[in-house]
């Protein structure tokens, strides 16, 4: 997870579930973006694989080049082809194959079965070929009865509800797993669609393709750096062709750890602005924040004896980071539960905690905006305005006060900077659209300071 410290001594309520799942390594090799299709063409076990890959002890080639050594990973992407339709309404259509070999005897158990997430209605997943390559050039084809829809195992901890389960057959060293997939998405943002993608070097690929087809009245800004790119337009669609190579890990320590800020990478949005983004999410998050009677009321007694206006943002924030326990929720659709959902039941990951904030404050006449992080890199904002992807993380800010706070941490007091946004750039967004902004302090030492927040809270 870009070299980060770990949060395992933080207590469980607080740690942010990025920060301990094998999902954190998605933007490795899959991306997330407005489809999901990257995500899902990149299965959690295909992930747990290339993420054991990466940290494992990489060994030294034979025959480095003089100064820099090449290292030998234990599994790599053999092709990976993406082919993106989207119509107008933002709504996508992804056709996928995808072949991955394991070279390492450690990593054959995990490469058995292969895990893709169902996140509906927002997507839907259609697995349409499936088999095992041997070394000696023989096919294994999958059979139906090892390809199983079911419930998510770990709901808790999951972003979709459902996943597909395969069972490739007869899996040895140097096999090659081969899987193509039709995936149908919808629109998060009408008519809107946002990509992006941040490829690791620390991972291995012989050959990553995307193929994304527009509607030629779709506008759509591109930052794709280090990633050869064409686009070829016609008189209704324009197609944009992504490609990108690393067969081999020469590379020094420095290029190994770099973050989004000096990785290849694709970005896509066909927003003007980030302004213009930041206004399409705060039209998903302010209807969550509705004030209804139970929201009043609670509010009400939160607050009863205290005169002062920040003294009453003071309790409504304490109450909620006291009294809601953060329950990791699904991303898939990137919407948060109505404040008076996650006031009844009492639980609520960061972005329901945002929503159930916000409701109760603006109770109580005090205004409140949305900002969203990148905790996993968070060292910068790609050229091209991307609405999500890259964001796993919301937080909100009290305009009347300048505070931002976080109630899903238990760092930080009221008025305190919240750690986890030490040095990151973010999104704010408001009513009425939004701007981006960097939070002061050292990226990467407010994660130490909470690591040792961790180690006294035992």
């Amino acid at each position: 997870m870009r070299h980060e410290p770990t949060f395992s001594a933080v207590p469980p309520r607080r740690i942010y579930k990025y920060q301990l799942e094998g999902v954190a390594c998605s933007d490795m090799v899959g991306g997330a973006g407005m489809t999901r299709s990257a995500v899902q063409s990149i299965s959690r076990t295909v992930l747990a694989v290339l993420c054991l890959a990466r940290c494992a002890s990489f060994s030294i080639a034979d025959e480095p080049i003089p100064g820099i050594p090449t290292l030998k990973a234990p599994a790599k992407v053999i092709l990976k082809r993406l082919n993106i339709v989207v119509s107008a309404d933002g709504s996508a259509i992804t056709k996928s194959h995808y072949e991955f070999q394991v070279l390492d005897a450690k990593l054959i158990d995990k490469a058995k079965t292969e895990i893709i997430p169902l996140c509906p209605p927002l997507s839907t997943v259609r697995v349409t070929k499936t088999f095992t390559r041997q070394p000696d050039g023989t096919t294994v084809i999958v059979p139906e009865s090892a390809i199983v829809t079911r419930a998510t195992k770990k709901p808790s901890t999951s972003e979709c509800p459902e996943e597909i389960v395969i069972t490739y057959p007869d899996i040895k060293l140097g096999s090659i797993v081969v899987r193509e997939t039709e995936t149908k998405t919808s629109a998060i943002f009408s008519h809107q669609f946002v990509y992006a993608l941040m490829i690791q070097k620390t991972q291995t690929i012989d050959h990553l393709q995307i193929d994304l087809t527009v509607p030629s009245s779709m506008v759509l800004t591109v930052d794709a750096p280090g990633v050869t790119q064409s686009r070829m337009a016609s008189q209704n669609t324009t197609t944009y062709r992504f490609d990108y190579a690393r067969p081999s890990l020469t590379a020094s320590l420095e290029e190994l750890q770099a973050r989004r800020a000096t990785s290849p990478g694709i970005y896509i949005s066909s927003f003007k602005n980030y302004s213009d983004a930041a206004k399409s999410l705060g039209a998903i998050f302010y209807p969550k924040a509705i004030i209804t009677p139970a929201i009043q009321a609670k509010a009400d007694q939160i607050v009863a004896g205290e005169t002062s206006r920040r003294g009453r943002a003071k309790r409504i924030h304490d109450w909620v980071k006291t009294n809601i326990r953060y329950v990791a929720g699904p991303w898939g659709d990137r919407a948060p539960r109505e404040a008076s959902a996650v006031l009844s039941t009492g639980t609520g990951d960061c972005k329901d905690q945002a929503v159930l904030l916000s409701a109760l404050l603006q109770s109580e006449g005090i205004e409140t905006e949305f900002v969203f992080l990148d905790t996993l890199d968070g060292s910068f904002l790609p050229k091209a305005p991307v609405a999500w992807g890259i964001f796993n993380h919301v937080i909100t800010y009290l305009p009347e006060f300048n505070l931002y706070q976080d109630t899903t941490w238990a760092d930080a007091d009221f008025g305190d900077q919240p750690l986890i946004s030490y040095g990151r750039v973010a999104l704010q967004a408001n009513r009425n659209g939004g701007k981006t902004i960097k939070f002061p302090g050292e990226l990467g030492a407010g994660l130490d300071r909470l690591r040792a927040f961790g180690q006294s809270a035992q």
